[in-house]
């Protein structure tokens, strides 16, 4: 109701709940608020009074309600007749966003046609600009610069060309993967390319033709030109090599005929210099069995002569070159023939310094020289031209490369001339060389030219063909001179006047063996060392026979044992000398010579005290053996009588002190190495004490029997043995 009293609550509604009776109870008390149970049940104390005033108010209130609602009437009509205008309003409303809707779909629909036809337009776009970028790498690729046709066609030739070259090339390959592909356009542009090609290869030999021509001219260095002018034009003959290969056949040629010429000249004059420094040491005369009669080998005596044959030192001597032509007074340079093995690498000699000092060399020493700087200059070249006419894609098998081919060419081209000038100029000293030594060092030189090529990891088979040639030439010269030497020693025959002393034959042939088997040591020559046992028994044979001009057995035996005393003096001097053992069997004529100094003891004390000897030699079965009876071995009568005894002892005690000194001075005046005769008086005397104790036991054994009592004992003749043995140093 409006003023204020409770609103009618329509109880008989099933809706109501129990917070409307509880707002109900609250109007009625004065908007006092009922808590919990207890206030709600003092209040109802009447319930039936209660239900009545709340109906009669609901009554009222239902009756205010009704009479609110007639007078708002007019306001709900015109609510209502609003809610028809606006749900009108929202039906238009509804109608145009449908058909905004509707626009919209449609819309919709077109752009997603237009966004698959943007597709379709940029997929063709990748592809049109695909192509066209694989149209224009084609058409690059095929396209000839305006450029490089200038380029090849004008421009200077130099180290720079060969970019334009390089250009040309991949140019040229590709055009060629394309043609292979089926882009007919390279039909026409290839020829043009060809031809460019041609054009370019022509050039290119005639500026190679300008640099060969070069190497030529007057006091030219060709190797300082190779490395610092040529090498830079390697890349140019590179490219006839693939792509003209006849144009650089002419180059070859051209090369080999120039340059050729240019070197043989070159080596064969240094060749004559150096043969202008060759001192010639040996004749058909030197041989070792040919005894000299002049001082005609550097002005020394027979025993210096077998310096012919020796490996040991020179004096540089002042001597007259030029022979039978004259020729102005020079020196003989060589210190020792065996120090050049120890120069091999050495830088070769210069001529005209070796001639401003006047010097001469044997011709191992030319040999080593000239065959060094054409060994040099043809490594120097084989290095040129591994650079400058093998191209890098070329095969590096020797036998399939063309390269292989072409290496040949150039070899014989520039060296085969050369080689054979050296072989011949060998062959014609080989034709009258009789310098058995040279020919062993020539063959050491040749040697270690091989090693040589291996250390420098330079493989040219013609090279070694050549060092196989000249050490066939060496070798056969070699053994032809030895076999005269062989056949000089068999035509040995005494001398006219008695010598004792070593024959001058022993000494060359001492020296002869020690220097050979020097030599022989690196070679090892199988047939070498069967001809030098030849050679000893050949020098035994003639021992035998020089030893039958000696008029006594005791001056043989000197003459036996002062020749292989001089021939084992020489041996083991080079033995001591190399620290290495020798291949001569020394140990052959270290037997023969104990052999005859034990034959020489016998017979020089035979020639002194020969009675005595006879006496021992009588009564030395009556000696008792070692662990028998004395007793039983004492005969009943013995051989010699007594008085015999008694003569050979007396007579031996008068004489044996100037017998021992007559001993002494024989054996030292019979060998004139001091060494060899100390040792021999050392064994004599040796013997002899042995000897005289064998007679002082027969004297103790058979005292009774001889009754010897002028004997001497043996320690007198001990003590004065003392005095003629020389100390061991």
């Amino acid at each position: 109701a409006s003023d204020g009293g409770a609103a009618a609550v329509d109880i008989t509604n099933e809706d109501w709940d129990s917070n409307a009776l509880d707002e109900l109870l609250v109007d009625l008390d004065g908007s006092a608020v009922l808590q919990g149970q207890d206030g709600v049940l003092n209040h109802v104390t009447d319930l039936k009074q209660t239900l009545q005033q709340v109906g009669e108010q609901l009554t009222a209130v239902s009756v205010e309600s009704l009479q609110d609602y007639v007078d708002e009437g007019h306001r709900l009509v015109s609510l209502h007749n609003q809610l028809v205008q606006v749900t009108s309003t929202l039906g238009e409303m509804h109608t145009s966003m449908t058909g905004f809707s509707n626009d919209l779909a449609t819309i919709t629909e077109h752009i997603a046609a237009l966004n698959s036809e943007s597709g379709d337009i940029n997929l063709r776009m990748t592809n049109i600009q695909a192509a066209r970028k694989g149209l224009h790498s084609v058409t690059t690729s095929i396209h000839i610069p305006i450029e490089l046709v200038q380029a090849v066609t004008k421009d200077e030739v130099n180290e720079q060309y060969g970019a334009h070259l390089d250009t040309l090339e991949q140019k040229r390959a590709t055009i060629v993967q394309l043609q292979r592909s089926g882009v007919s356009a390279c039909d026409e542009v290839l020829p043009v390319l060809d031809a460019l090609f041609v054009v370019a290869a022509f050039r290119v030999r005639d500026f190679l033709f300008e640099q060969i021509h070069a190497l030529g001219r007057p006091a030219c260095n060709v190797q300082i030109m190779q490395q610092n002018v040529l090498i830079r034009y390697a890349r140019l003959n590179h490219f006839l090599i693939i792509h003209a290969h006849m144009l650089e056949k002419d180059v070859v040629t051209r090369y080999t005929a120039i340059l050729g010429s240019v070197l043989h000249t070159y080596l064969v004059f240094y060749l004559n210099a150096m043969l202008k420094l060759h001192y010639n040491i040996g004749t058909r005369s030197d041989l070792l069995g040919v005894v000299p009669t002049s001082r005609r080998f550097f002005g020394d005596s027979h025993q210096n002569r077998a310096s012919i044959f020796s490996l040991n030192n020179f004096n540089t001597t002042s001597i007259q070159s030029g022979g039978d032509g004259g020729g102005q007074a020079g020196l003989v340079h060589h210190t020792s023939r065996l120090a050049i093995l120890s120069q091999l690498d050495e830088p070769a000699i210069i001529p005209h310094f070796a001639e401003q000092y006047k010097l001469k060399f044997p011709y191992e020493y030319i040999f080593r020289s000239s065959h060094q700087i054409l060994l040099d200059t043809i490594c120097a070249e084989h290095t040129f031209e591994l650079r400058w006419f093998r191209h890098p894609r070329e095969d590096d098998s020797p036998s399939t490369s063309d390269w292989e081919a072409r290496r040949k060419t150039l070899f014989f081209g520039l060296f085969s001339k050369t080689l054979l000038h050296f072989r011949s100029v060998v062959a014609k000293y080989l034709d009258n060389c009789y310098d058995i030594l040279g020919i062993l060092l020539m063959l050491r030189i040749a040697q270690h030219h091989r090693l040589t090529l291996i250390r420098r990891n330079i493989f040219i088979p013609e090279l070694d063909d050549h060092l196989d040639l000249v050490s066939a030439q060496l070798w056969a010269r070699f053994y032809t001179v030895f076999d005269m030497h062989v056949a000089s020693v068999q035509q040995v025959r005494p001398l006219s006047a008695v010598d004792t002393r070593p024959h001058p034959v022993t000494r060359q042939y001492a020296e002869f063996c020690a220097s050979v088997c020097t030599l022989n040591l690196h070679c090892k020559s199988g047939e070498l060392t069967e001809r030098l046992g030849t050679l000893h028994a050949e020098a035994d044979a003639m021992l035998d026979r020089l030893s039958a001009a000696v008029p006594s057995q005791m001056l043989r035996l000197v003459f036996y044992i002062n020749n292989y005393d001089l021939l084992l003096s020489v041996l083991r001097e080079r033995e001591r000398n190399l620290s290495m053992e020798m291949s001569v069997d020394s140990s052959h004529f270290l037997q023969k010579l104990d052999k005859f100094k034990q034959s020489f003891v016998e017979a020089i004390l035979y020639q002194s005290f020969s009675q005595l000897l006879v006496v021992i030699r009588a009564l030395a079965p009556f000696l008792a053996p070692v662990g028998t009876d004395a007793a039983a071995v004492i005969p009943a009568a013995l051989p010699v009588t007594p008085q015999a005894v008694a003569t050979v002892t007396k007579e031996f005690n008068a004489t044996w002190k100037s017998e021992l000194q007559r001993i002494a001075q024989d054996i030292r005046t019979s060998f004139p190495n001091f060494s060899m005769g100390e040792d021999v008086l050392r064994l004599s005397l040796t013997r002899f004490v042995a000897i005289y104790a064998q007679w002082e036991e027969l004297n103790k054994r058979l005292a009774h029997q001889l009754n010897n009592q002028q004997f001497i004992p043996l320690a007198t003749i001990t003590y004065e043995i003392k005095k003629y043995i020389q100390p061991h140093d």
